[in-house]
């Protein structure tokens, strides 16, 4: 029997009653407006860094002839002040109504563990892609936005390499998906993008978010392949033995 996607999606949506319906709608609704309001907490704690001169007296204690180390410094420094500055505002965003809307169940200890590795990772990675964009500034002058550019493109294609080898793995443990229907219609889907079955992998989502999804990383992933994520197919393959938070990983 063909299960109609479409149909089984509307039937669940219909079976969830005004409240849910309700609680979802206040919930989207509230997510854009987090959106200005994280962009105005990012602004006002970058002028606070800048005003405070904290930035001006570390670049001062570094010598001259050093500007590579100079410009991974400063930019190490900003982007871990930023992260601490913006905890506040993180943590309700990001943690506490997540929570309040039972889209998490995350501990706030891990969540916090997870968080500090998130920032390391990404200041290093910051820090080091801002000696690229001064080395820049100081060799190609007035051009210096147009060739930083092309290093912003090199960066995010070396990012999306190395994420899901590098990174990923830092964050949750990628295993195997076993037999059965599901992984016979993830390899299917991936087969018609030319990705190999001992590329795909799980990894237990339910850690960081109640939500249902599948990830496509790497390179070969990008080339159209496109995974369901609808709450009917989310009960198919519970009915095969997954959970509905188990996530699908396809990684080149």
């Amino acid at each position: 029997m063909t299960l109609d996607v479409n149909a089984a999606t509307a039937r669940y949506i219909d079976s969830l009653g005004p409240a849910a319906l309700q609680k979802a709608h206040d919930y989207t609704v509230g997510k854009e407006w987090m959106l200005l309001w994280s962009f105005l907490v990012t602004a006002v704690v970058t002028w606070l860094i800048v005003r405070s001169g904290i930035l001006n007296r570390l670049e001062a204690r570094i010598a001259e002839r050093r500007p590579n180390l100079r410009a991974f410094l400063v930019s190490f420094v900003f982007l871990i002040v930023s992260a601490v500055l913006t905890l506040p505002w993180d943590l309700y965003a990001s943690y506490f109504r997540e929570k309040s809307y039972g889209r998490t169940s995350q501990p706030l200890g891990d969540w916090l563990f997870q968080g500090t590795i998130a920032t390391v990772v990404t200041a290093i990675a910051g820090a080091i892609f801002a000696i690229g964009i001064y080395w820049l500034i100081r060799r190609t002058g007035k051009r210096w936005w147009l060739w930083s550019g092309g290093l912003t493109a090199i960066a995010l294609a070396f990012f999306m390499l190395l994420a899901p080898v590098l990174i990923e793995p830092l964050f949750n443990k990628f295993e195997p998906v076993p037999p059965g229907q599901v992984r016979d219609a993830v390899v299917q889907m991936a087969g018609r993008a030319g990705i190999p079955p001992n590329k795909i992998y799980m990894y237990n989502g339910s850690r960081q978010s109640n939500n249902f999804t599948a990830t496509p990383a790497g390179s070969e992933a990008q080339r159209g392949s496109r995974f369901p994520t609808s709450r009917s197919r989310m009960l198919r393959w519970t009915r095969s033995g997954l959970s509905p938070v188990t996530k699908l990983a396809i990684t080149c």
